[in-house]
């Protein structure tokens, strides 16, 4: 699929075979004092891009989902510091925002069933991880778990309303929760290393449990962050790690995570993000390791951008 800009794509939301949302950004500024950006909004139909209005000055599109061309949400933090949600009904942007809650991802399931999680600011300087639900009419939200110093939710991943599942960080360990339609209990999780753990993706296929993101121990001589994987049944883990693909020792050169997590036809792949562009792209799991698999489209030797990894989608 041809993308709507030919380059800067940032978010890419597939809906069906012919129609899309994404967005493309590039840094206007030469330097990052601070760093300016023009964000521009494109939406998909009978195979055709067009732009999309942005919602209002300064509201954030840093996070998209949606269901359809009329059903877009963009969420997350604006221009100004301050975080908000919007939907799209073809026509226009209203204002759905719940105050003081950052959205760091979301997943819409249909126009009435909406989850987005992040954390909550309070008014005390807390802030807990957090997850919001969209009813069709209101956002219900729920804090998660003891309000640590900036602890947070980044994935979300939803096999039905009786089973939702999210992961994040906090105190510098994983995090992950998981909600059984009645409430939410946290799910034990392997203790990686210390104060550097975090959680990026997670993803559920015939009660297989995978989770993704970056593991650091900054207690060893290298520290080199490392891309890992947790696989599980949701009570038992296996810890596996995606080997840099020409290691060079640098921590600064070396560091990878996983982004984002989807299960094709039995197999799980990942999508990964690397300070090294060449190291960017898809890892596939062949039942034993992880290695490096060629993006559609393209070959190993040209990654996609990895800031449009997270639409990778399970099918």
């Amino acid at each position: 699929m041809p993308p709507p800009a030919p380059a800067g794509l940032s978010a890419y939301v597939p809906f069906d075979a012919t129609s899309a949302v994404a967005r493309s950004t590039v840094q206007t500024s030469t330097t990052c004092l601070p760093c300016e950006y023009e964000h521009t909004l494109w939406t998909r139909q009978a195979g055709a891009w067009r732009s999309l209005p942005l919602p209002p000055a300064g509201a954030s599109t840093d996070v998209l989902t949606g269901t359809a061309p009329n059903d877009v949400w963009a969420l997350g933090r604006g221009e100004c510091g301050d975080f908000g949600q919007y939907h799209w009904d073809g026509s226009r942007w209203t204002d759905r925002t719940l105050p003081d809650f950052e959205v760091l991802a979301a997943r819409a399931v249909s126009r009435t069933d909406v989850w987005a999680v992040g954390n909550y600011r309070e008014s005390d300087g807390d802030v807990p991880r957090a997850v919001a639900h969209w009813n069709g009419s209101a956002w219900t939200l729920t804090k998660l778990g003891a309000p640590d110093a900036w602890t947070n939710i980044k994935a979300v991943h939803v096999v039905s309303a009786h089973d939702v599942r999210v992961v994040g960080s906090g105190g510098g360990r994983l995090y992950a929760a998981h909600y059984d339609g009645a409430s939410w209990q946290e799910v034990a999780l392997p203790r990686l290393s210390v104060l550097s753990a975090t959680a990026n993706a997670v993803t559920v296929r015939d009660g297989e449990v995978w989770i993704g993101g970056t593991d650091r121990n900054i207690y060893t001589d290298s520290g080199t962050p490392r891309a890992f994987v947790l696989h599980g049944n949701g009570t038992d883990w296996q810890t596996t790690y995606v080997p840099v693909p020409a290691p060079t020792g640098d921590a600064s050169e070396d560091r990878m995570s996983v982004q984002a997590l989807a299960v094709h036809d039995g197999t799980a792949w990942a999508g990964l993000y690397a300070d090294r562009t060449k190291d960017r792209g898809l890892a596939r799991w062949n039942g034993s390791t992880w290695e490096t698999a060629a993006a559609p489209g393209g070959d190993a030797r040209r990654p996609p951008d990895p800031s449009a990894v997270p639409a990778l989608r399970d099918r």
